[in-house]
């Protein structure tokens, strides 16, 4: 298994890809370290709807906390 994981690694690095928590990673990060992006994403949102809420991970989390901000909306359902 580990070789198989260390090869899939490898070829998205070497296609210059990324992957779904990849893709969230960068997005946590930017938003974490830019903050014209941050507050120029947060103006476009008012409001923010997660579903399925109860299968969200660390990073979706933190990634819809830097979303929404002090001033936006968050509604969530789940199961």
């Amino acid at each position: 298994l580990e070789l198989v994981f260390g090869t899939y690694v490898k070829r998205v690095r070497d296609a210059n890809g990324a992957d779904f928590d990849d893709l969230l990673g960068l997005a946590v990060a930017l938003l974490q370290r830019v903050p014209e992006v941050r507050e120029r994403l947060r103006g476009q949102y008012a409001h923010i709807l997660v579903d399925e809420f109860q299968d969200t991970n660390t990073p979706q989390y933190e990634l819809v906390k830097l979303l929404k901000g002090e001033r936006g909306h968050l509604f969530v359902v789940g199961d």
